[in-house]
């Protein structure tokens, strides 16, 4: 399978949010801010089998309000593009459990990129390391079980 990174020339420049904060305007984009939206996008792929990008993914949940500050559970520019797993998970009928231990099928994994939270997809578990793809610059790699903050592991209904 081919999977999608968030910075693609295609949607990198795709809007996820924007506003007007204290006469400063701000916009997320997927190629910054989009790395939840690239792992959700390339699960459902994996899932259906059928292409399904980041641009597709960042639709669905613009449409139905699924980030946080369409939702009005914010009015921080910082927490703008939060995904509200609640929207998410009733568009794309699945479950999601956080902060759990890893087990075998669809995971996201947290990991610090730069300073920052980052989300990558987890291909699978190899003993004590986690073989991931990343979607920021679209590599393989390997990571301890000690540099993954959370894992989000999505259950399709």
């Amino acid at each position: 399978m081919k999977y999608n990174t968030q910075t693609d020339s295609n949607w990198k420049k795709d809007i996820m949010t924007e506003g007007k904060i204290n006469n400063i305007q701000w916009i997320d984009r997927i190629g910054r801010w989009g790395c939840v939206v690239t792992c959700l996008a390339n699960i459902e792929q994996a899932h259906s089998g059928i292409e399904f990008t980041p641009r597709n993914m960042n639709n669905l949940i613009v449409g139905h309000n699924g980030y946080w500050i369409l939702s009005g559970k914010t009015d921080k520019e910082s927490n703008a593009s939060f995904v509200d797993w609640d929207v998410v998970k009733g568009i794309l009928l699945f479950d999601v459990f956080n902060d759990v231990e890893y087990k075998e099928g669809y995971n996201i994994a947290r990991v610090i990129l730069n300073g920052g939270g980052h989300y990558i997809n987890i291909i699978k578990k190899e003993k004590d390391l986690y073989l991931c793809f990343d979607v920021n610059d679209g590599e393989l790699k390997y990571y301890k079980e000690s540099d993954i903050k959370k894992i989000i592991r999505i259950e399709f209904m």
